[in-house]
């Protein structure tokens, strides 16, 4: 309890260090002002093409609560005050019972007394800065991709990108758990998982302030978990600072299985927690980016790619060129050699719909169709779960069922399922089929 105590005591006093040294310099007082209201924040995004969850719906004061035409709202949604901090007040509806009540992640009924209570608790101010009376929105629930949905007990992850001098400087991976009422925050009960920029593989995790290994009541490691197309999301954190002209924020980001990364909101003011997940100091990350200029979010982002790589992180990524055998496995599991393009220009891996069928994997109740974001926009396309084997690592993914049979390669590799690997063109194989 006493070296909890002088841990936080020790924050404490670093906070203040940070902010004088690093936040009044590159944070103006309007950057600030916009970046802790929300709703200005998701406006100036989403002016820059910088996606954010749906808004469904505004209260400003009292009346509004009985003029609302509360049948808009979507089976489900979050409840969010304007000017809240570190997660109060939130409250998120996961959907609708066989009923069609609205229902918490634990299924608990949520009646719509129960929403403009609190919404009138948000008009007052309850869960404000200072407790100044605010505004109420209803926006879109994000849904959790599967690959992380074991690690999120109830609630919504997310990804918290420090940015300082407009580069990534650290991240972490913010888990709910049952304690934090599915909340990712970290006072609240959450996890924080250090996050090594270079591989978008989780690291070390801390809960309260105590290293773990596993998450709660689980065996679930909480290391090596794979964050997908973690550059993407480093891109998002820079290019959002640089649009809120924040040179030191804290980016929060999730990822919807759908619709991919979002921004959530932007930190004008970051807690140091994501010190101790990422066990290193930010003093030392802060000093090596001070005197540099960034001239574009790319360039940020290969900055911060450069200088925070963990030293052995690239060793343990294995190479492959951009053509390469793979094994896939047919509706009955059987193992099939086959030649795939590994194209990192495409975000998810496609298969020819002749192939598949060849091998049974477009049996009813193994295809489904998904909203894709490409280079046209979004789209609904069939897509089909498939298991590959690329260098030695079995990759368990969902392809989409493209038309591939007049291209060299009838099977294609994005980089939603290279995260391991590292593309070296230069690599030559011997291709067999």
């Amino acid at each position: 309890m006493k070296s909890n105590l002088n841990r936080r005591r020790r924050n404490v006093l670093g906070m203040n260090a940070r902010i004088l040294q690093f936040m009044r310099p590159l944070n103006s007082v309007l950057s600030a002002k916009i970046a802790n209201d929300k709703l200005a924040t998701k406006n100036l995004l989403i002016s820059h093409g910088i996606p954010t969850p749906r808004l469904y719906g505004v209260i400003h004061k009292h009346s509004d609560i009985e003029n609302f035409d509360w049948s808009r709202l979507p089976k489900s949604f979050v409840l969010k005050p304007n000017y809240g901090y570190g997660g109060a007040g939130i409250m998120v509806v996961f959907g609708r019972s066989k009923r069609g009540h609205w229902v918490k992640s634990d299924r608990t009924p949520v009646d719509l007394t129960d929403i403009r209570e609190r919404t009138y608790d948000i008009l007052d101010g309850n869960f404000s800065i200072n407790n100044v009376p605010d505004v109420a929105f209803f926006e879109q629930r994000i849904k959790v991709q599967r690959e992380i949905k074991p690690f999120s007990k109830g609630g919504i992850p997310d990804i918290r990108i420090l940015v300082a001098n407009f580069v990534p400087v650290m991240a972490m991976l913010r888990l709910p758990t049952p304690d934090s009422r599915g909340r990712a925050n970290l006072h609240m009960g959450g996890i924080g998982c250090g996050i090594d920029l270079g591989t978008g593989r989780t690291t070390t995790a801390i809960l309260r302030d105590q290293y773990i290994t596993n998450y709660p009541d689980t065996r679930l490691p909480l290391s090596d978990i794979i964050l997908e197309n973690f550059r993407e999301i480093l891109h998002l954190a820079a290019k959002t600072a640089s649009v809120l002209n924040l040179g030191y924020t804290g980016i929060d980001i999730a990822v919807d299985r759908e619709e991919g990364p979002m921004v959530l909101e932007a930190n004008s003011r970051p807690g140091l927690s994501i010190q101790l997940a990422n066990r290193t100091t930010l003093r030392d990350r802060l000093r090596r980016i001070e005197e540099l200029t960034v001239r574009t979010p790319e360039h940020a982002v290969d900055v911060a790619l450069s200088l925070y790589t963990q030293p052995d992180a690239e060793k343990k990524r294995k190479r492959v060129g951009v053509r390469e055998n793979v094994l896939i496995f047919d509706a009955d599991g059987n193992p099939h050699n086959y030649i795939a393009k590994i194209d990192t220009g495409a975000y998810r891996s496609s298969i020819d719909r002749d192939l598949a069928e060849e091998y049974g994997l477009l049996k009813s109740g193994l295809v489904h169709r998904k909203i894709i974001k490409s280079a046209l926009g979004k789209e609904e396309r069939q897509v089909i779960p498939l298991q590959i084997i690329l260098g030695g690592e079995q990759i368990s993914t969902e392809v989409t069922i493209a038309a591939r049979g007049h291209l060299k390669h009838e099977l294609l590799i994005g980089r939603r399922d290279l995260g391991p690997f590292l593309i070296d063109p230069q690599i030559k194989r011997i291709a067999r089929q």
